[in-house]
């Protein structure tokens, strides 16, 4: 399974949304209608890979926990669009959810060709707040694919170790950003098992703005950043 996919898959995980009027859910992850965004991955050559385009269509209160719907489409490096799709978030308390089912990239989908699936696993979670030296929880998830009832083949993905390191200023194609640097480690188990270490940056009022994931050298390996960038009109 190739890192790019990986990052790709966090880039979903750590969303970009932009302010809607409520106290708990402001922050780095508040809920407007028409803010859109796109995220570009890039390989460890500094290739593109693919371009998120996504845009919350709609946003509201269900019981105490705000919900955004966001269409998704995902083009190759060539600009033609491999997938589209909707993905939910949700935010309680405080706190970011994306549920395990939502937070698949179309390329890893494609990976497993026409196999049936089942997933499962714990949401990756964001505060409204962070804080230097501040932990995070861990998150996971389990997809299981196979045909006629028949497991073929199981991929696991851990991130573990979350911690705020630091607050940097980052500029990518969507502008100029004040950041809060989080370091985690990513575990990624199909026959065999590999960790790799990984970084998210994400900015108030703006969320993710760049993920990288590096090799034993410290190298990058592959790299998503926010490289567009648009809040919906009052």
């Amino acid at each position: 399974m190739k890192i790019r996919i990986l990052a790709i898959w966090l880039a979903l995980v750590c969303w970009s949304i932009q302010a809607q009027a409520q106290d708990d859910c402001s922050g780095f992850y508040p809920l407007k209608k028409g803010t859109s965004w796109e995220l570009s991955s890039y390989d460890k050559k500094g290739a593109l890979a693919s371009v998120s385009a996504q845009e919350i269509i709609a946003a509201e209160n269900k019981n105490g926990v705000w919900e955004a719907q966001v269409k998704n489409k995902i083009s190759n490096d060539k600009g033609k669009v491999v997938s589209e799709s909707s993905l939910v978030i949700r935010c309680k308390d405080g706190e970011i959810f994306l549920d395990v089912a939502d937070i698949l990239s179309p390329e890893m989908i494609q990976s497993l060709g026409n196999m049936e699936m089942s997933i499962k696993g714990e949401a990756l979670a964001l505060p409204s707040k962070l804080s230097i030296g501040q932990t995070l929880p861990d998150a996971n998830a389990e997809i299981k694919a196979g045909a006629g009832g028949v497991t073929i083949m199981t991929l696991r993905f851990d991130i573990t170790d979350r911690k705020v390191e630091a607050k940097e200023i980052l500029t990518t194609p969507a502008g100029k950003f004040e950041c809060f640097k989080i370091v985690y480690n990513l575990t990624i188990k199909t026959i065999g098992v590999r960790t790799v270490p990984a970084a998210a940056w994400y900015s108030l009022n703006v969320g993710m703005v760049k993920t990288e994931t590096y090799d034993k050298k410290g190298m990058v390996e592959g790299r998503t950043e926010l490289t567009k960038f648009q809040i919906a009109a009052d």
